[in-house]
């Protein structure tokens, strides 16, 4: 595991040397066992922009929380889990519409993965001209892949009407996707499909059912808290916190 993780690490150093170059090249960290965080990139404001999705070491392969924002990122990440965990991607799990989360939908198909997501997203991708996902997830459900329970969750409309969150209830993590900011940013980000007025609420119901998570990791920037981040929140992770407090300040 020492060694999967350095090899992990020294592939996000090489990123970080080469990540200003098109085509844009993933990174990929380890968070906890069995889970990894990979970072793909796109030109925002005409810089660099991380994205960033999970992997998921299962006993039946891989399953991928978010696909890369390109195909050839997504082609780079199949490599990467090829490579380093010696099993292939299965499964991947769309957290809205947009092309950040699933721009890498027919790349993964075509290496025999199935990509899902609510019947929402894929109705919303296929009326945006973006690939579409088998849309076939009930907004709230669990799913058991080789043993490894992944729990969807759809709290309400926040960055885009069908934004769902996953829980992985064994290590404790949640992926917010765009539902949740980072703690490093400034602004809400892309506002174009957001619902302001619901999106409030919809926080709290998540921070209600999963008070206590190890790691948050936010759809964009960094997700790891340093330790002299606050704790004593209202809303228990500083992520969660900061969305609210954007929030607050739009007028949401």
């Amino acid at each position: 595991m020492k060694y999967l993780c350095l090899l992990s690490m020294l592939w996000a150093l090489a990123v970080g040397r080469h990540a200003y170059a098109q085509p844009f090249t993933i990174s990929v960290e380890p968070l906890v066992p069995s889970v990894y965080v990979h970072t793909s990139y796109n030109l925002y404001g005409g810089q660099p922009f991380p994205s960033n999705g999970m992997i998921v070491e299962t006993k039946k392969g891989v399953v991928l929380i978010d696909t890369p924002w390109d195909t050839a990122q997504t082609t780079q990440l199949i490599k990467w889990v090829s490579t380093y965990l010696k099993q292939r991607v299965v499964l991947a799990v769309v957290t809205h519409f947009h092309e950040d989360r699933l721009a890498g939908t027919e790349v993964l198909r075509r290496h025999g993965a199935r990509v899902v997501s609510t019947r929402l997203t894929a109705d919303l991708a296929k009326k945006e001209g973006f690939p579409v996902p088998d849309g076939i997830l009930p907004n709230d459900t669990t799913l058991k892949v080789g043993g490894t329970s992944i729990e969807t969750y759809f709290p309400g409309a926040g960055h885009a009407p069908d934004n769902i969150v996953v829980w992985l209830p064994k290590q404790k993590v949640l992926f917010g996707g765009c539902f949740i900011k980072s703690y490093e940013a400034s602004s809400l980000g892309n506002l174009s499909d957001a619902d302001l007025a619901s999106w409030p609420a919809a926080m709290r119901r998540v921070h209600e059912r999963y008070p206590k998570p190890a790691f948050v990791v936010p759809g964009h920037q960094s997700w790891k808290v340093t330790a002299d981040a606050p704790t004593a929140l209202p809303f228990g992770h500083p992520s969660l916190q900061h969305t609210v407090d954007m929030l607050e300040r739009k007028g949401g």
